[in-house]
């Protein structure tokens, strides 16, 4: 009987070890469970904390870029593990076109913003464009930063686009288009519609004749006079060519005549105080649609005969289309062609403009000083002009380019 007492008391005590080792087991697996959940949610935190740490980085970079006109010189490291919150963040700013980010501010930049939290690391990239913007002055027909005026008697027909000037507008002859001024008098008429005041335009510096004059080859001043001469990108009777067709030339202080020539380029000229003169016939087109067609340092009159005068070769004597020089697209050795007496783009004086005669103009005219219409002219605004404006006549700015985001996560 003894003996069967142990044994029956044996026979419990086996299930309470079994129960107590399987609770033993559950309260271990509940708390591994529950580590590891909260490591989970520690570690989902982490990546979203780093996933936002990565866009302040991006979002630093790009009110840097906006707010300090010197950021291409900062270099390429903008942050280096900044805190932020329970993370950091460092950014990089690079150049894929050349690796060089203060040579052009007209180049595209990436931004690379990671940002860290606990052992949570997060990518995020996006790049920045250049965009050209027109100044104002080149989306008018003529812009003067002096007085803009037309003579009794005279008319200056103005299409697509308003004259403009940032003093003030006399009319006593006929203005047939739009005007912008900040003050208008005189007893003339105004077709289009008249604003005044209107609010002033940049002007480029005159200092935008040596950025071009940096582009130019240099050629000779004929004397007083320039005639029958063509003048291109492959094409310059006095040396080597332009591949831009850009031209410069040194009047030495003279006036300068230009007439019965052709010009497809770019032609600067430095008068020294002085004046230049496109009288009778002539043709000057730009060869590079986002360069002007003529600057001149000095004062310039516009005599040409558009209405009545023609380029005839063979009364002329001279071939205006040779195959160093075609006229769009076309090229021959002979003398029979003939050819429109007009000006196709923009010119820019940085003294005072007169119109006389019947000039046609094809562009915008923009001066540092006055404007006066002495005859007929007709202006017609080009809007490729401020499509792709010129080095000078543009600014830059910089924006985000669509769809350009990526993120990725760093292991």
């Amino acid at each position: 009987m003894h003996s069967s007492s142990r044994t029956s008391r044996g026979s419990v005590y086996l299930p309470v070890l079994a129960a107590a080792a399987i609770v033993t087991v559950i309260g271990l697996s509940a708390m591994w469970i529950s580590r590891l959940q909260a490591r989970r949610v520690s570690l989902q935190r982490d990546k979203a904390r780093a996933e936002l740490c990565a866009a302040a980085a991006i979002e630093f970079g790009l009110q840097r870029i906006y707010a300090v006109s010197s950021w291409r010189n900062m270099g390429t490291t903008w942050a280096d593990d900044l805190p932020l919150d329970e993370g950091t963040f460092s950014l990089t700013v690079t150049d894929p076109s050349d690796n060089d980010l203060a040579d052009s501010n007209e180049d595209a930049v990436v931004l690379t913003g990671i940002g860290q939290s606990g052992e949570a690391r997060h990518a995020m990239q996006v790049t920045v464009l250049a965009r050209r913007v027109p100044i104002d002055a080149l989306k008018t027909c003529i812009h003067a930063g002096g007085e803009l005026k037309v003579n009794s008697g005279k008319t200056a027909m103005i299409l697509n686009a308003p004259a403009s000037t940032n003093g003030n507008l006399r009319i006593d002859g006929r203005l047939d288009g739009s005007a912008e001024a900040q003050t208008a008098s005189g007893g003339g008429v105004v077709t289009g519609t008249l604003t005044v005041p209107s609010p002033t335009k940049d002007i480029p510096e005159a200092s935008v004749v040596q950025t071009y004059r940096d582009m130019a080859v240099t050629i000779p001043c004929p004397g007083s006079t320039m005639e029958k001469v063509v003048l291109g990108p492959q094409c310059n009777p006095w040396g080597m060519g332009s591949p831009d067709g850009v031209y410069y030339m040194d009047t030495l202080g003279n006036d300068l005549t230009i007439r019965y020539s052709r010009v497809c380029g770019t032609l600067i000229i430095r008068t020294g105080g002085k004046k230049v003169v496109l009288e009778d016939a002539g043709l000057y087109e730009a060869y590079r649609s986002d360069y002007p067609v003529l600057i001149v340092d000095g004062d310039l009159e516009i005599k040409l005969k558009s209405t009545y005068m023609l380029m005839m070769e063979m009364y002329l004597r001279t071939n205006y289309n040779p195959p160093s020089c075609p006229y769009h697209g076309h090229a021959d050795y002979d003398i029979m062609d003939m050819y429109p007496t007009r000006i196709h783009g923009l010119i820019y004086v940085t003294g005072t403009v007169l119109f006389k005669d019947s000039p046609q103009i094809t562009g915008t005219v923009i001066t540092r000083d006055r404007a006066t219409f002495d005859d007929f002219a007709e202006l017609t605004y080009d809007p490729d002009l401020a499509e792709n404006p010129p080095p000078g006549f543009r600014t830059i700015e910089m924006r985000l380019a669509q769809d350009s985001s990526q993120q990725y996560v760093i292991p």
